[in-house]
């Protein structure tokens, strides 16, 4: 099987390389070491970034399209293989086994937990990328670093179980020799490292690269980042991704790099750079974001403030650089609320670079300004990281209507300092779900406080006539004070429910029948 995988990759590269194949001792072919494109460092002042083939990392791209791990996948891959090769008996064993390997590495990320505080709400590193790798970043790594399908097994051990890597092993040697044909067959594909290099090489483009490299702290030398073109069926969206210090760009066949790949590679490289940043400027910022424009998305992976640089560094600053024109540059990715703020993004992150800022509290912010005028939030996306002023039995509606319940609560029964507490995280939003007897009691617990102590006023008034109540109370800084009262438990879930379904932050009291 190791002769296997020479020739198939030599094969691949033939195109690029020339032949690779020679006569072995008894007439049989037998293969030199696989070719591989030699990097061109790009002459940019210490930045070192290398396009290269990786036909490791060509292979199990492959092979997780065509064995669709999961099930909101993409299905290019898999129809352009099943099309062109079919599937027998013993690939679709070898398929359903890495699926399960590989999704449960999926499954096992998402289930990591950080250490919380009520200082860092969403952990030391907050809602950036980590800058230890997960499993699946492990285990890409582990397989594109191999130097064949058979050395996987080795290379693979503590990522997954002994008979996983087995399974993943001989997946990858059964698939090799068509994934060899398939990009030997691609026109153009053999030379896509040196025409994507040459982007990279831009004047323009390393200077862009640089200036993100010093906006989040680091020096361009710093950086060594190796490119790997993944080939694509020709009706395949472009994609890309990251892993240590490695980036994979997706190129559908047919389509030379251009405008597109030159943004999936900024904005992967800028990924990389976010990862390096100190854990207590993730933290910050991540902080100073929610606490102005709430965690909308709520996913880590798709934090809105990490997800807008990325699109503006790429869609927004990178992909005109290679434009011909207008029409040449690639729409923006992603839903509308995504593109909105990549848009507004844009000029803000523009300026910062221009002016040699960092990435900072202060940046967030104004990217947080960005987003409200974008999408205006709605109170349920200030409830992560809020402070809660509730009794258990009243908050339990609440608590009922998320998956995720991220909030420190400092109930009435204890004898907090509020005015304190609230003056120690002066942008954090609160929570106070309060019963009747709460409103006549707390005010006094709000001295020199008057707006604060003016809400459970109204919001007592309220509860005269109607079952339950919401009433907003900006803060001085970011976030808001959220008042909600009701008179019994049914009450209280109608007051939750209602709060929940808000479009917008109201600017008066909800009265809820």
């Amino acid at each position: 099987m190791k002769r296997l995988w020479s020739i198939a990759a030599a094969a691949a590269l033939l195109s690029a390389c020339g032949p690779a194949k020679q006569k072995g001792p008894e007439g049989g072919e037998q293969a030199a070491e696989p070719a591989v494109s030699q990097p061109t460092p790009a002459p940019a002042r210490g930045l070192a970034l290398s396009v290269t083939h990786s036909m490791m990392g060509e292979i199990l791209h492959l092979l997780e399209g065509v064995s669709i791990y999961r099930r909101d996948m993409p299905r290019d891959v898999f129809k352009a293989f099943e099309a062109r090769y079919g599937l027998d008996a013993g690939d679709r064993k070898l398929l359903r086994r890495f699926a399960f390997a590989r999704n449960e590495l999926w499954e096992k990320d998402g289930r990591g937990e950080v250490e919380r505080s009520f200082a860092n709400p969403f952990g030391p590193e907050g809602l950036f990328p980590p800058a230890a790798p997960g499993l699946q970043a492990r285990f890409w790594l582990a397989v594109v670093d191999s130097p064949e399908p058979a050395a996987v097994r080795r290379s693979l051990a503590g990522i997954v179980e002994p008979s996983d890597a087995e399974s993943i092993a001989a997946a990858l040697q059964q698939f090799t020799p068509r994934v060899a044909e398939i990009l030997k067959a691609a026109p153009g594909h053999a030379g896509a490292p040196e025409k994507l290099q040459a982007l990279l090489a831009r004047p323009d483009v390393v200077g862009l690269i640089e200036s993100l490299s010093r906006f989040c702290g680091l020096e361009p030398a710093d950086l060594r980042i190796q490119i790997h073109p993944l080939w694509l069926p020709a009706e395949a969206t472009a994609e890309a991704f990251s892993c240590g210090d490695h980036v994979f760009v997706g190129l559908p066949e047919g389509r030379g790099p251009g405008p597109m790949q030159l943004a999936l590679c900024v904005r992967e490289l800028l990924r990389c750079m976010l990862r390096r940043l100190p854990a207590g400027t993730k933290a910050l910022a991540s902080v100073r974001f929610v606490e102005r424009a709430g965690w909308q998305a709520g996913s880590r992976d798709d934090f809105a403030l990490v997800e807008g640089l990325l699109d503006a560094a790429g869609y927004g600053l990178a992909a005109p650089l290679a434009a011909a024109g207008p029409s040449e540059v690639p729409p923006w990715p992603g839903a509308d609320a995504r593109k909105r703020l990549a848009e507004r993004l844009s000029p803000i992150l523009r300026k910062h670079l221009a002016d040699g800022r960092k990435l900072d509290g202060v940046f967030a912010l104004e990217a947080a300004r960005a987003q409200v005028a974008a999408n205006p939030p709605r109170p349920a996306h200030f409830v992560d990281g809020a402070m809660v002023i509730a009794q258990d039995a009243a908050l339990a509606p609440f608590k009922a209507k998320v998956t995720r319940w991220i909030v420190w609560k400092f109930p009435p029964t204890q004898r907090y300092n509020y005015p304190r507490k609230l003056d120690e995280a002066p942008g954090r939003s609160v929570l106070m779900v309060l019963t009747p007897r709460d409103l006549k009691e707390l005010p006094g617990r709000f001295p020199n406080l008057p707006k604060i102590q003016k809400a459970m006023a109204e919001a007592y008034e309220a509860l005269k006539r109607k079952r339950g109540v919401i009433v907003c109370l900006p803060r001085a800084s970011r976030g808001y004070v959220f008042v909600m009262a009701a008179k019994g438990p049914k009450a209280m879930q109608a007051v939750a429910d209602a709060f929940f379904k808000l479009e917008a932050v109201p600017g008066r009291p909800v009265e809820v029948d």
